[in-house]
């Protein structure tokens, strides 16, 4: 069940200003054992058809010397004249409105979270507090778009996968 957003929305950013990819640092903090865990990443936004964008993570996240994979995925949907974020099943997360609280309840626990898009060209950050019975956490997301030293990163191992690919052919046929 999701509840309307607080705070001003007039003139809300709409979710296609951040198509595109992004870089992806999140902290999570559970406050009930005081634990801090980091997770970096990508993300990408990208439109499935005229009134559907998708929310594309995927990542790592640090557990002590530990990486485990991770990915999450939502929709984000235009209904009438609002938009939407959707699980990616289709059930409703809650409404689109960056710089409000938006609010979602999930059984007893209580998720608030915000997200705040002050420069859509270059970074925003999101926020979301989980509260509930065995619930006390904070999930902060810093997300970037890819510098120069990031698209580099992906070009050569691009480069890398496709040298890989024509040596493994070349061997095949050899």
């Amino acid at each position: 069940m999701s509840s309307e957003p607080s705070g001003d929305v007039c003139g809300t950013l709409p979710p296609t200003a951040l198509v595109g990819d992004w870089t992806l640092a999140r902290t999570i903090h559970e406050r009930r054992i005081g634990t801090r865990v980091s997770a970096v990443g990508t993300l990408s936004i990208h439109a499935s058809a005229p009134e559907l964008l998708v929310w594309d993570e995927r990542g790592e996240l640090q557990l002590g010397t530990t990486l485990l994979p991770i990915s999450r995925r939502y929709l984000i949907a235009r209904a009438d004249s609002r938009w939407n974020v959707l699980f990616e099943d289709g059930r409703e997360f809650h409404p689109w409105a960056p710089g409000a609280e938006v609010v979602h309840a999930c059984g007893a626990d209580l998720y608030r979270g915000r997200y705040q898009v002050d420069a859509p060209e270059s970074g925003w950050t999101t926020r979301w507090e989980c509260l509930g019975p065995s619930k006390d956490y904070v999930v902060e997301t810093a997300l970037q778009r890819p510098g120069p030293a990031h698209r580099a990163g992906l070009a050569e191992r691009a480069d890398c996968q496709v040298t890989r690919r024509a040596a493994r052919r070349h061997a095949w046929r050899a």
